[in-house]
């Protein structure tokens, strides 16, 4: 499977086991939510995607 093949699965569900060091406020972004905004902010998506082909490839 390719970055790319894997990105977009990635985006279909993430799940993230995150530790805090200090008081942390998190904030919940359903996937029917963040697809429509990635629709309309065209930069916004070309950041995200690049940001998460990068951390696919290094593993």
């Amino acid at each position: 499977m390719n970055p790319v093949q894997k990105l977009m699965i990635t985006f279909n569900c993430v799940l993230a086991t995150v530790v805090a060091l200090t008081y942390t406020e998190l904030l919940q972004l359903y996937v029917k939510d963040f697809n429509p905004l990635l629709g309309d902010n065209p930069k916004l998506k070309e950041h995200i995607t690049a940001i998460a082909l990068e951390h696919l490839s290094s593993e």
